[in-house]
């Protein structure tokens, strides 16, 4: 079995019990969507990608001060992601802030990721017009405090809770949160921050929307809403995996920004990794059961193997079997992807044996005394015209293999802000999860400090492309590099965490070179808790 890098996961996931009894999935609606993969993929061409409300907008405030103003900005990022499910995104420094923009908006967000010990720290402007305005707006974590002070005794008598009087909780580590009567897990690091307990004193006028649960069995509100202010008692990025409490978050968007969106679960499956070197008998299993099932999915290709030791290159033209049965799947419901040229660099450990699936592409990277995947910093040669050269090869590759790729997927998922805006030129569509760097707003991207990020729903993201999501992960027969085995059982219970987003995505991936039995499994799985597979064609761009 080929070790593989499974990029931006954190170990150790709380795990959910039992699955929710809900109505299955629509199998018509899943046969269409079959059908239309295969009527697309063989036209090359897709749907436009369509934001969930019509002329909505968001302001996306972020600290910007202090030492750890880079994670004001890199959590700004992540949020502007999630808001550019729904249509415009403004996003800025709190320091920033004019007045007017909170009427001139759908709803405003505001992430208090630096204490600001002076009330002068935060716009005046800005506090008066959160006071003033019925416009929803959502608060983070620090600083609410000098709104109350803004706003005297009668911030209380109004919203019902005394942030002057609430503290943040470190008693007992908060391990979940409990929404629409679900236990959502939530990762517990060394050195990471409590959440604030609020002080409620009119629970009619402080709504519990959702309520953290710490291990000694203390329970107080994660998050409150008090007419149009949403207050979260920290930030929900912070130490994420699949299917945690940050898809509270998701869903709350809606109620920001599209309180009207209708509740719909659908599902993406893409298979990873094939390449000239993986076993067309494999490969053709897994299309032949997707394909009477009638299951719609993507399929990554990379069109090079590369061995760069062993001094081996083979392109995928050289193994006909393998492209014929590529041939089958993109007119049975698949969609070809374009996964790198190589998947690897050079002839070096990067980080493993600079072999075709293994190794990073376009990031450089490091294997660690504690047996961790470190991450560098872009290639040597990394530049815009750089990356436009290895697609434009690997698509000539897959061209003459008679293969259309609309979509494509950075190799681990780790490329520069430079190589990430030709990849937008290039295709329709991502589909993966960005990796953000602090910086990018001033123009000086910060690898050092890159974090990835779970999104359960289409976005357009912060480098103007469209994002195709895959946040549940994959199935991993043995644990590597301080990640755990990961089962399909472990997968499907992600996917039920995900059932809060009224309407979200459960997507995951499936290794192109393992059998079929783990794969029916997840998808049945899935398929069981109601959500219905469609095409990624349907959701985005050319």
């Amino acid at each position: 079995m080929k070790r593989r890098w499974w990029i931006l996961i954190v170990a150790g996931c709380a795990l959910l019990a039992g699955f929710l009894m809900v109505p299955g999935p629509d199998r018509k609606a899943e046969k269409a969507a079959w059908q239309e993969a295969a009527e697309l993929t063989s036209a090359g061409r897709t749907k436009p990608f369509e934001p969930v409300t019509e002329g909505a907008s968001a302001l996306v405030l972020y600290d910007d001060k202090g030492e750890f103003a880079f994670l004001g900005e890199l959590y700004g990022m992540m949020l502007t992601n999630l808001a550019g499910r729904f249509g415009t995104v403004r996003t800025e420094p709190i320091s920033a802030y004019k007045a007017g923009e909170i009427a001139s908006h759908t709803a405003t967000f505001y992430l208090g990721t630096t204490y600001l010990e002076k009330p002068g720290d935060l716009p005046q402007a800005f506090l008066t017009e959160v006071l003033s305005s019925s416009r929803p707006v959502v608060w983070f974590n620090d600083n609410i405090w000098h709104l109350a002070t803004k706003a005297g005794a009668s911030f209380t008598e109004r919203f019902g809770w005394d942030p002057a009087k609430s503290t943040f909780f470190t008693a007992s580590p908060v391990t979940s949160v409990s929404y629409k009567e679900r236990s959502l897990p939530r990762t517990v690091v060394a050195g990471g921050s409590g959440v604030l307990r609020p002080v409620v004193t009119d629970p009619k006028k402080a709504v519990t929307v959702a309520e953290a649960s710490a291990d000694n069995g203390d329970r107080f509100p994660w998050a409150l809403r008090s007419g149009n202010l949403t207050y979260i008692g920290e930030v929900p990025f912070d130490s994420a995996v699949e299917g945690d409490r940050s898809v509270v978050l998701a869903d709350l968007m809606y109620d920001a920004l599209a309180p009207e969106a209708p509740e719909r679960h659908r599902a993406l499956l893409r298979l990873e990794d094939i390449n000239p070197d993986t076993s067309p008998d494999t490969v053709r299993a897994l299309a032949e059961y997707l394909n009477g099932a009638q299951i719609p999915y993507t399929f990554e290709v990379v069109p090079f193997f590369v061995d760069g030791k062993a001094d081996k290159r083979t392109p995928l033209t050289e193994r006909p079997e393998l492209v014929s049965v590529l041939k089958y799947m993109a007119e049975h419901g698949g969609v070809p992807d374009m996964h790198g040229y190589t998947h690897q660099y050079k002839d070096v450990n990067n980080p493993y044996d600079s072999v075709t699936g293994n190794d990073f592409e376009f990031y450089r990277a490091h294997i660690d005394a504690s047996d961790n995947v470190v991450f560098e910093g872009p290639v040597a040669e990394d530049s815009a015209e750089w990356a436009r050269d290895r697609v434009t090869r690997g698509r000539e590759e897959l061209t003459k293999a008679g293969l259309k790729a609309p979509l494509w997927t950075t190799p681990h998922y780790a490329a520069s802000a430079t190589d990430y805006k030709v990849f937008r030129e290039e295709f329709g569509a991502r589909y993966e999860r960005p990796l953000l760097f602090p910086g990018f707003y001033r123009g000086k991207p910060d690898p050092a400090k890159a974090q990835g990020q779970f999104l359960p729903y289409p976005v357009k993201d912060v480098y103007g492309g469209v994002l195709i999501p895959e946040n549940l992960g994959n199935y991993i027969p043995k644990g590597y590099n301080n990640h755990s085995a990961r089962t399909p059982g472990q997968i499907v219970e992600s996917a039920e965490a995900n059932l809060v987003v009224r309407d979200g995505f459960a997507s995951f991936f499936y290794h192109g070179y393992l059998d079929v039995e783990h794969l029916k499994e997840t998808v049945e799985g899935i398929r069981k808790l109601g959500y219905t597979f469609v095409s990624p064609l349907s959701l985005v761009r050319q």
